[in-house]
């Protein structure tokens, strides 16, 4: 006799496992790094100078799948569907870059650096929880930064974390001594 199909059942071998992912869930995730090393007296040569002589450049790059969401089309009712995530924000990238320069001055082993993070200042969504911008978003691509019909609406200037949820492009710049 053939096993009765209780709702677990029937839910469990009519989706998929892919619409059953945890919210924190990041399937792909790809890190890599490349380092070139100017070694001392290497480089080129200007005007009788190796301005690259003793430098390190090294860059590091991130990308992570999306974090997972739940969206309905206006078509299906919700109360019939048992999908807790079928849709995922777009992939998360970032790339970092690291200069470093080592020299002597007044007889003092000298290093200066330039990081730069988020170097090419990538956006990564904030999860929408607002049932209306979440439709805007799926629907049109649109959020809080976006002025829709508004061209005087203001929320980039006060509601910035709920578009994006990492921070833009930061450059630091150090100095130091080695000894």
């Amino acid at each position: 006799e053939p096993e009765e199909l209780t709702p677990q059942l029937e839910q469990k071998y009519t989706y998929s496992a892919a619409e059953y992912t945890a919210g924190e869930d990041r399937t792909h995730r790809l890190n890599g790094s490349l380092t070139y090393i100017i070694y001392e007296n290497g480089g080129p040569q200007i005007f009788g100078i190796k301005p690259f002589s003793n430098m390190t450049i090294s860059a590091i790059y991130h990308v992570t799948s999306g974090t997972p969401y739940y969206w309905s089309p206006d078509y299906v009712a919700v109360s019939e569907v048992k999908i807790e995530r079928n849709r995922r924000y777009p992939p998360e990238s970032s790339t970092d870059l690291k200069v470093e320069k080592q020299f002597s001055m007044y007889g003092f082993d000298m290093i200066a650096s330039l990081r730069i993070e988020n170097l090419f200042n990538n956006r990564q969504l904030t999860p929408i929880s607002d049932t209306a911008e979440l439709d805007r978003w799926v629907k049109r691509s649109v959020t809080h930064m976006d002025s829709g019909n508004a061209p005087n609406r203001d929320y980039h200037l006060y509601n910035y974390f709920q578009a994006y949820k990492n921070v833009l492009r930061e450059i630091y710049i150090n100095f130091g001594i080695n000894f």
